[in-house]
């Protein structure tokens, strides 16, 4: 299986190439947390396996962090028009009601429950009046939280030696977000009241 989709060679060119494949998976993640359809979690057991946790999580979090920074500087630069040409004019008009947040509880609060909508988010709150700086330790410190916590299921299944584990923790993670955006909407809903 891990043949067809690819991941043994791109294990062995990160592997041959730590340095440059470090680079290459830290901009993916900035970028993906950029450009919105791109998918981050299917390479999460990749640098498990050839940086470890610790640094595997620190790429991960430090480039999440990063791209969802320049998504909000991004929308506090260009404003309404370019966040609804990046999300979209449905889902902007859906979650609009965010550019109101005043707090950090509630930012907390929509980062732990939005996790599914993470770069639409960043995109909607770069429109709020939250301060920079508290907006990027929240999404750094809810980061850590969310990816640490997949990191050590996809330990705990066995990563890329396991692939058939692999495959059930992506269902998993499909249940999860499934769960997170029913959870989502029924706050989404309470809150346009």
């Amino acid at each position: 299986m891990g043949q067809r989709i690819g991941l043994e060679n791109l294990v062995a060119l990160m592997k041959a190439n730590p340095a440059v494949g470090l680079l290459i998976y830290f901009t993916y993640m900035v970028v993906s947390s950029v450009v919105i359809p791109l998918p981050v979690s299917p390479l999460w057991p990749v640098a498990l396996y050839i940086y470890g946790f610790w640094a595997g999580l620190v790429v991960t979090v430090a480039g999440t962090t990063l791209g969802a920074g320049i998504a909000f500087w991004l929308a506090r630069k260009y404003g309404k028009p370019f966040v609804k040409s990046m999300v979209g004019n449905k889902l902007f008009s859906e979650l609009s009601h965010l550019i109101e947040i005043k707090s950090v509880k509630a930012l907390v609060l929509v980062r732990l429950l939005g996790n599914n909508y993470f770069d639409l988010i960043s995109y909607i709150v770069g429109l709020s009046k939250i301060p920079f700086l508290y907006y990027i330790l929240t999404t750094f410190i809810i980061s850590c939280i969310w990816i640490g916590i997949f990191f050590v299921a996809i330990q705990k299944v066995g990563g890329l030696q396991n692939i058939e584990s692999f495959l059930s923790l992506l269902g998993v993670y499909s249940l999860v977000m499934i769960v997170g955006t029913v959870i989502w909407e029924i706050y989404h809903r309470l809150h346009k009241r």
